[in-house]
Order: structure tokens, then sequence, then C-alpha cells
């Protein structure tokens, strides 16, 4: 299980100079939007306006901080609650907007891509301790809020700090964890591969 700092990951700027977004975890490793089957991130969005345009991509987003609102097909953009998943096609014209307190500081949010034809996912949010068991598939975990310990089938405890991430590839033994903080929150991705025959 691979331990990761999220803030020393490079920053990689939106086209439309709206956020950042920093990339936790990618199969194929270190894949791009275009090449990806599944992609991990943590995007920080500054200012309101379109999303990237990503046919045959499944998108799941989760807000860590409040004051996002979404519009889909040209609606006018509703508040997501924080620790909230979104799921929509990537391919629908999506905007994102702030609220005037949030306006200033930008919202942090997890972002799971999934490419419909050969990856099914979600996204989940823990306050309190949990277990997950994927075989074949991988769990990304990031730690929102406080701190969690992860022990995995057993084994020794390892600490995931606020701002850091675990990658669980293959996750066919248990993972469980338990918060060691007050107010904390974990976000986890589970990744499965599409079934087909």
């Amino acid at each position: 299980m691979d331990i990761i700092r999220v803030d020393r990951l490079p920053a990689v700027p939106w086209k439309n100079k709206g956020g950042t977004t920093r990339a936790i975890a990618a199969s194929p490793p270190d894949a791009d939007f275009d090449t990806a089957d599944w992609r991990v991130d943590l995007t920080d969005i500054i200012r309101g306006g379109p999303f990237s345009h990503l046919p045959g991509i499944d998108r799941i987003l989760l807000p860590v901080a409040a004051g996002l609102r979404l519009g889909f097909d040209g609606a006018d953009p509703t508040p997501v609650a924080i620790f909230d998943a979104t799921a929509f096609d990537g391919a629908t014209p999506t905007t994102c907007d702030l609220d005037a307190q949030t306006a200033g500081r930008g919202v942090q949010v997890v972002n799971l891509l999934l490419r419909r034809d050969r990856t099914t996912g979600r996204l989940l949010g823990f306050p309190g301790a949990g277990r997950l068991r994927e075989p074949g598939g991988t769990v990304v975990l990031y730690a929102a809020r406080g701190g969690f310990t992860l022990v995995e089938d057993g084994g020794r405890p390892v600490p995931l700090d606020v701002g850091h991430a675990a990658v669980h590839a293959d996750a066919v033994a248990p993972l469980a964890f338990e918060p060691y903080r007050p107010w904390s929150m974990l976000i986890a991705a589970v990744i499965q591969p599409t079934v087909t025959g």
C-alpha cells in the first residue's frame, strides 16, 4: 500500500484557468484524461466556468468544502452538499459556480473519472471506522480531515494524516480504517474493472 502526500504532487492548471488538479492515482500510471481507464484527482476550483468535455467518461465529484454549485445541460447551477458525491456523464455540458462566501478561497473536490467501457466505481465518505474489500479492484483513500489508522488484512497499523492519500491496489485483502482524531473524514474511491463476456 502506497502512502502519498498530496500537496507535493504537481498542480496542473485547468485549460480555462479556473482551477488546478493533482493526480493522486491513475491506470495506467500517469495517464491523462484522454488515455486513463480511471483516474482519481484532488482539484482546487478557484472560480466558476465550464468543465472539460470528456465523452466516454463517467465522472463522480465529491466536494470536501462547502460552496460549490453545479449545473447540467444549460440549467442554472445548484448547491452540492459537502461530502455528497455527484455522478454525471463527462460529455454532458457542465458548469460550476462558487457561492459568495467561497469565491475568495475556492473549493476543493475529489474527482473520480471512469472510462465507461472499462471500469466502474464509486466515491464514499467515511466519518468513522470502516472496512473495504474489493477483489480485483483498487481502493484510493484520501484523508480530507483529521487522520485515520489503516490496517491491511490484520497487518501493521499505518497512519494516514490529513492531506495524505493511500492506494490499495488489487484489493483482495480487507482494508480496515479508524479515525484517531475527532471530526475526521476519509474519502474512498473504489474502482473495479468492467466484467465482459
